[in-house]
């Protein structure tokens, strides 16, 4: 049995992913942004939820992320694969607390720092992060 992370596992892709591991018997750890969202998750997966879990946490900021990456890892002592799915698109312009664009912040920052944060245990394994 495997531990996968899904970073943005609570709704859309990332869920469908989560789904199709959990059918296929492995553990899952979703990362999203809504804690309800979340909750809806694991409580749609059925039988399936006691193999899952939800850390609601915001990737848009390194603190974010590094606190996203420390609370995964006082949990998981493994993780074998990290399957980064969030998005988000903004029109307006807003900055984040690290004085950056959200999109840019959540779609390309997030999914490069969150993999090598969380993924301590992944470098070891075959494969790429």
């Amino acid at each position: 049995m495997k531990t996968l992370l899904i970073a943005g596992g609570n709704s859309g892709i990332g869920l469908q992913a989560a789904r199709t591991i959990l059918d296929r018997g492995h553990r899952v750890v979703l990362l999203g942004r809504s804690q309800t969202k979340g909750e809806a998750a694991l409580a749609g997966f059925g039988g399936a939820a006691e193999r899952a879990s939800f850390l609601a946490t915001d990737l848009s900021t390194h603190d974010g992320v590094r606190d996203a990456a420390r609370r995964v890892l006082d949990t998981h002592d493994h993780l074998d694969a990290v399957l980064h799915s969030t998005g988000i698109l903004t029109i307006g312009e807003s900055r984040t607390a690290d004085g950056l664009h959200p999109f840019f912040a959540v779609n390309y920052l997030s999914a490069t720092t969150s993999p090598s944060s969380c993924c301590r245990h992944c470098a070891e394994a075959p494969g790429r992060t």
